[in-house]
């Protein structure tokens, strides 16, 4: 019985033994557990030697049943980096401040004397200049490593300039070009008319007046002078036109033409380029600015050679007109100093009208009083005058000549769709004053333009329209080709003695441009490209007998009709070529015309 009970005593104690032991088990694997869950939640883990959750329970009591687990969150995004914001663009000022100075950049303007200082800049800096076209915004352009010039120009002056200059229809661009597309009426009414008289008129003095108004803003006190000059130097649109949009200002928002105003008036001048040239002082201004630049750029690049500046001669693209005071009368001069005050104040102009003479009037009388005495030639030696204006060419020369004279040049004509040129004497540098050069101009020309008529079809002449006839037969007369006049007479519809308006004329000399560095034109010696407008009132008979050719008018009009009055105050061609001052020569008229011409 003892060894019963000491067996069961056992087993129970076994059982207790095996129960214990289970039972720490089931405890660590919790712990274990909850351990894991905290470490994943925190940011230090928690290790099962070092720390306990609240749950835990002495192994020697009833377990608690472990909590419910909560589904893991996922981890905060990391934070977003601080945007990145661009720094602000410098300044123009900054920018040419932060630059090194390598090569000039001269932001071209108009009637400011660009050309002049162009060729200067030139022939002293060479490839390291950089032109801004005329058209262009300066800040429109990519000007690495740039020393920029500006140009600026007394604004009375700059606009009387502008406007005389422009007043030639024969331009196909600039803003009068651009006005007679936009608006043909206007541009008939403010276009100069006389410059025979350079514009002094009275009725080309109101046109000058009337043209500045007109191109203002409306409600803005604004002109278009200081809209070329925003867009110049201080817009940055690279699409922007200042030479060719006549309306810059005129149709400029009136919101926007107020912070244009705002903006000239705030601006610093000097923050706006490196260096100003002024017209007034050009030759003065060209020496400080290329001495600053050499200063700037340094011996790294290349010495600037300044000993070439007076060295070089430069040209004008100059304008023919009055003086600036005939123009400007008190209310003018008002007008534009509201218009363009900031012009004024900012680059310190007292008056409207410049009171000294100008680079180019000094330039003008020094070059006259070095020139050679009339009657010689500069290229003729001087110990040996010749008695012909463009010097003796056996003097110095020895052998044949291997190339044209340095008095040849090439002559253009165009009637029509043809257009020729010969080459031929230049007139103008030889001096001979239309005595030899004329003449066989013109028969060259002649011959060569009855060449290319003769080529098209008669029914593509007779087609023409009466306007397009009348242009040709203008060209024809006007270039003194008697043959081709002729050609055309018999083929065109057209009248000899219909006068010819003011938008006739202007039509037909915008169609004939001359081409670009193709010589002289017939036209030029006649005086009809600046004085073009003296052919508006005139028919093509007239202008024929203005021409001094009989053969010319005997082409146009037959010889039975020249009794017949060809105006209207009703005088005939006789009565014309027979008044004293005629400009027809004697002996033609004599003989083609059977008439009696008055001495």
């Amino acid at each position: 019985m003892e060894q019963r009970l000491s067996l069961l005593i056992i087993c129970l104690l076994t059982f207790c033994v095996l129960a214990l032991l289970l039972n720490r088990q089931e405890g660590c694997e919790t712990l274990e557990h909850r351990v894991e869950v905290v470490s994943f939640h925190s940011e230090a883990p928690a290790s099962a030697s070092t720390a306990a959750p609240e749950s835990w329970t002495s192994p020697t009591t009833a377990p608690t049943a472990p909590p419910a687990l909560r589904k893991p969150e996922p981890p905060a995004p990391p934070p977003a980096p601080p945007p990145r914001v661009a720094p602000a663009a410098p300044t123009a000022a900054v920018q040419f401040a932060q630059q090194k100075k390598l090569k000039l950049a001269f932001a071209r303007f108009p009637k400011t004397g660009s050309r002049y200082a162009i060729q200067k800049f030139r022939t002293v800096v060479g490839k390291d200049l950089l032109v801004v076209p005329e058209a262009s915004a300066l800040h429109s352009q990519y000007l690495p490593e740039s020393f920029v010039v500006g140009s600026v120009r007394n604004p009375c002056e700059s606009y009387l300039s502008l406007w005389a200059f422009q007043s030639d229809p024969m331009r196909h661009a600039g803003l009068m070009y651009d006005l007679r597309r936009k608006s043909p009426k206007d541009y008939l009414r403010l276009v100069g008319l006389d410059a025979a008289s350079n514009f002094t008129s009275q009725q080309d003095v109101q046109r000058f007046r009337d043209w500045i108004r007109f191109l203002a803003h409306g409600s803005v006190k604004i002109g278009l002078l200081s809209g070329r000059f925003y867009g110049k130097y201080i817009s940055r649109d690279p699409k922007l036109n200042i030479r060719d949009n006549a309306m810059l200002v005129k149709e400029v928002d009136p919101t926007e033409a107020q912070e244009m105003v705002k903006a000239l008036q705030q601006m610093d001048v000097d923050q706006l380029v490196n260096c100003w040239l002024h017209t007034e002082t050009m030759d003065e201004d060209l020496r400080r600015c290329l001495d600053r630049f050499s200063a700037e750029r340094g011996a790294a690049r290349g010495a600037v050679k300044l000993d070439q500046l007076e060295a070089t001669d430069g040209s004008h693209g100059e304008s023919h007109h009055g003086r600036c005071e005939v123009f400007f009368d008190a209310e003018t001069e008002a007008l534009v100093r509201e218009l363009d005050g900031p012009l004024f104040t900012k680059f310190g102009y007292q008056t409207c009208c410049v009171k000294t003479p100008t680079v180019s009037t000094t330039t003008a009388v020094v070059t006259a009083t070095a020139a050679p005495v009339s009657g010689t030639s500069s290229s003729a030696p001087s110990s040996s005058p010749s008695p012909w204006s463009w010097g003796d060419p056996f003097a110095t020369a020895d052998g044949r000549p291997s190339g044209r004279h340095s008095g040849a040049s090439t002559w253009p004509a165009k009637v029509g769709p043809c257009e020729r040129e010969v080459s031929g004497p230049n007139e103008r540098s030889l001096g001979t004053a239309q005595m030899l050069t004329l003449p066989t101009i013109r028969m060259a020309l002649d011959e060569e333009i009855l060449q290319c008529l003769s080529q098209m079809a008669d029914g593509r002449l007779s087609g023409e329209t009466r306007k397009a006839a009348q242009a040709m037969m203008y060209q024809c007369i006007l270039s003194g080709l008697p043959r081709s006049c002729g050609f055309l007479a018999q083929r065109l519809n057209y009248s000899p003695v219909e006068p010819l308006s003011l938008e006739d004329v202007t039509e037909i000399m915008t169609g004939n441009k001359r081409r670009r560095g193709k010589g002289l034109s017939v036209f030029q010696l006649t005086g009809f490209t600046g004085r073009w407008t003296h052919a508006v009132g005139k028919n093509l008979v007239q202008l024929a007998v203005w021409m001094g050719h009989a053969d010319l008018v005997n082409a146009i009009l037959p010889t039975s009709r020249h009794g017949e009055p060809i105006d209207t105050r009703q005088r005939t061609v006789l009565d014309y070529v027979s008044a004293p001052g005629s400009p027809v020569y004697n002996w033609p008229w004599s003989s083609a015309l059977g008439a009696a011409v008055g001495a």
